[in-house]
């Protein structure tokens, strides 16, 4: 249990972190448009003073022109090669500038890449990680749980009264699998093999609730998406908390970890037709536990054949 603990005691330091990102990402974009409209009027100043020494050394040039005493010729040739001189500074400066601009574009190009790519995947990673661990903890444990798992859990849970699922549709490769056609080596003792990130009572809650609460939807509309899902949560407004992060009774977030997200029960059926997992060894041994018959298992077709 330390270590779930643990795990959890972590979720503070990571939401700081996950708002400091926000924020520096934030930061980052004001930071480019205040420079933008800061630097902006500043160009424009120069350019007008580079057309203005533009003019001013057209000027000089008809002054030439138009000079005939040998005095005032002398007097407009000095002003030519001030003016001259003025404009070759400015044409210098704005050269500065224009590779200045050509280099911080480059770099805010490259930041706010960051930001949009690298800074919101943080972010997102980090509330992810955070909200999963707020839902744990505001699971409520039924009063049936035993925090005792020595020896396995199978003598400390209730028996759940299984439905019948033997017409409940299930995504593509999908298969509802017997727990007793499940290799017995697959199935753990929690007291030795814990699971990890989560208790063995948030699991218990998470299979009770998927099949009282995600298995009847299936068998009312056997097209059921998880985006469909996604929208029943926002309908009862349990998709996210008021902090913006995942509800503990999200039924979307629940049918990602049994049908369809990146950890689901997966494995193969070997040649004399026994069961073994990849994935999901603790579900299957709750379900066993709680007194199920079936689970949902991941076979897919290629590793069927195999």
């Amino acid at each position: 249990m330390l270590d779930q603990q643990i795990e959890l005691y972590a979720t503070e330091p990571l939401e700081l972190l996950a708002e400091a990102i926000a924020r520096l990402s934030h930061h980052a974009a004001d930071q480019l448009s205040e420079t933008e409209a800061e630097f902006m009027p500043r160009l424009r100043r120069l350019q007008r003073a580079q057309q203005a020494a533009r003019e001013a050394v057209r000027a000089a040039e008809e002054a030439v022109a138009r000079a005939e005493e040998d005095d005032d010729r002398r007097s407009s040739e000095a002003a030519l090669q001030d003016a001259e001189e003025n404009e070759r500074r400015l044409d210098a400066a704005m050269d500065d500038v224009q590779s200045a601009l050509g280099h911080y574009k480059a770099q805010a190009r490259e930041l706010d890449s960051a930001r949009r790519g690298a800074f919101s995947e943080a972010v997102r990673h980090l509330q992810n990680v955070v909200s999963n661990a707020k839902a744990y903890r505001a699971i409520t444990i039924e009063s049936g749980a035993s925090d005792d798992l020595s020896g396995g859990v199978a003598a400390q849970q209730t028996p759940v009264d299984e439905p019948d699922i033997s017409a409940t549709p299930l995504p593509p490769d999908f298969v509802w699998v017997p727990l007793s056609r499940i290799a017995p080596d697959q199935f753990v003792d929690f007291s030795v093999e814990p699971p990890k990130g989560v208790e063995a009572q948030t699991i218990e809650r998470g299979m009770r609730r998927f099949y009282a609460d995600v298995l009847p939807i299936l068998n009312a509309n056997p097209d059921t998406t998880f985006d469909d899902l996604v929208e029943i949560d926002r309908a009862r407004g349990t998709l996210r908390t008021t902090d913006g992060f995942v509800h503990p009774e999200s039924l979307s977030n629940l049918s990602e970890i049994f049908l369809f997200g990146g950890d689901v029960m997966a494995g193969y059926v070997d040649a004399a037709g026994e069961y073994h997992l990849h994935s999901g060894r603790h579900r299957a041994t709750m379900a066993r536990d709680l007194g199920m018959t079936h689970v949902p298992i991941l076979v897919p077709r290629r590793r069927e054949r195999e």
